[in-house]
């Protein structure tokens, strides 16, 4: 009996064991992967692509690039050199992120998990925090079916936009005594930018030693009768800052006082060109600036 009850034991084991190999064979599960392409264009200041031959040969670019699958998940990352991205998928629906920036001098930070909530934390500048500048993404659907080599083209949106202040007072409006720099503060100051929603939720302390503040001293201030250009990120109620700064070779610096000179919102991928007056009298508080904008993809730079 004992024998008997051993040798269906045997029996059932052998039976299950091939049925799941059937399963196996018969599931329809195709784990071949098949050939994708991308085609990665986009916008220099010049509107020259980047993979065409009028591009800045002086401007080295990285492509780090991100698959998600349909849920959302990351299933593969790498970077590249060439505007020209080719790899390998199983059948099925997907998402990439790729983001362009400058390899020599810029270093993004990017997560890479999931779609919905990946940020890239913008260009890290050891000395003087974090800013978007030269910084392009684009996110597309596609499919692979398995039936034909797919090829896919994406064009690079602008992370960042430019702004100049043109002082038209500058050789006789008030500056402080000890002021030997004029900078442009943004205040808050926004970098980086979700991958999905392609909107910066990083916000930095207002000082203008830990955010990218480009200053101009007041030799220079009155020649040119411009700050700039100063690189943000898309963002809502700013507050742009002309800061009288005083800094010698032996301190980090200090602010002598500040004026407002405008209140507003600014678009990804535009140049701003803010006009205006800053006064002669030290308590004078000047109109609101005469603001105009043009996109970054326009050949010519907004005059000022």
């Amino acid at each position: 009996m004992k024998k008997l009850r051993y040798i269906w034991a045997i029996v059932c084991v052998t039976i299950l064991f091939a049925s799941c190999s059937s399963n196996d064979t018969d599931s329809g599960i195709d784990e071949k992967k098949y050939p994708v392409t991308f085609n990665i264009s986009n916008f220099s200041h010049d509107t020259s692509p980047l993979n065409s031959e009028k591009a800045d040969e002086n401007i080295v670019r990285s492509y780090k690039y991100t698959i998600y699958d349909e849920t959302g998940k990351a299933v593969l990352h790498d970077e590249a050199k060439l505007p020209l991205i080719k790899f390998e998928l199983p059948k099925g629906n997907y998402k990439i992120s790729v983001i362009s920036h400058r390899l020599l001098s810029n270093h993004p930070i990017i997560e890479h998990d999931n779609f919905n909530s990946d940020y890239c934390f913008g260009n890290a500048w050891v000395a003087t925090g974090s800013d978007n500048y030269e910084m392009y993404l684009e996110n597309k659907d596609f499919s692979v079916d398995g039936k034909n080599d797919q090829s896919v083209d994406i064009k690079l949106q602008p992370m960042w936009s430019e702004i100049l202040v043109n002082i038209t007072d500058a050789e006789t409006c008030f500056i402080p005594n000890g002021c030997n720099f004029m900078l442009c503060v943004v205040e808050p100051y926004y970098y980086g930018f979700g991958i999905k929603d392609k909107v910066p939720t990083q916000k930095a302390d207002n000082s203008p030693i830990t955010t990218p503040s480009p200053g101009i001293s007041v030799d220079k201030f009155k020649e040119l009768k411009y700050i700039g250009p100063r690189f943000i990120a898309r963002s809502n109620d700013i507050t742009v800052k002309i800061i009288y700064w005083t800094q010698s070779a032996n301190d980090a610096g200090s602010s002598l006082g500040e004026k407002v000179i405008y209140k507003g919102n600014f678009l990804a991928g535009n140049r701003y060109l803010l006009t205006g007056e800053l006064g002669n009298e030290e308590n004078n508080i000047s109109g609101e600036f005469n603001v105009t904008s043009k996109g970054l993809e326009e050949a010519d730079r907004i005059p000022f």
